[in-house]
């Protein structure tokens, strides 16, 4: 099972140089979409680019694998995580809920890469 990081989905819907690479892992794989990367996604490709129809494609996307909200254990276990210290609370949400359902975390995110299971794309 694998879950994508908010970098790695941004990355799939503006065609970046890594979106090969998270494609090719998506194809036949049991993925799970932590919501707040939902959130994140939506409010980068909305706020940030400006791209309102985008955002709303992206997020019909997602939903189109399954959806893991953050729960009360993988609140709990975001809170334990204590390296890398300045690694944001919605990182840490992601990761938790990644780790809740034995998901690989797959991201270019060099905060993430020192987590286990944590697949960091160069």
């Amino acid at each position: 099972m694998i879950a994508l990081d908010t970098c790695a989905w941004i990355a799939l819907f503006r065609c970046e140089d890594t979106a090969e690479a998270y494609q090719k892992a998506l194809r036949g794989a049991d993925v799970i979409v932590p919501t707040p990367c939902v959130h994140e996604v939506y409010r980068h490709l909305r706020s940030i680019l400006g791209d309102e129809s985008l955002a709303e494609l992206a997020v019909t996307s997602m939903a189109s694998y399954r959806c893991a909200p953050l729960t009360i254990e993988a609140a709990e276990m975001a809170a334990r995580i204590e390296e890398p210290p300045h690694l944001s609370a919605c990182d840490r949400f992601v990761y938790a809920i990644a780790r809740t359902h034995n998901a690989t975390l797959w991201t270019h995110d060099p905060d993430l890469k020192v987590l286990p299971q944590v697949h960091c794309i160069a």
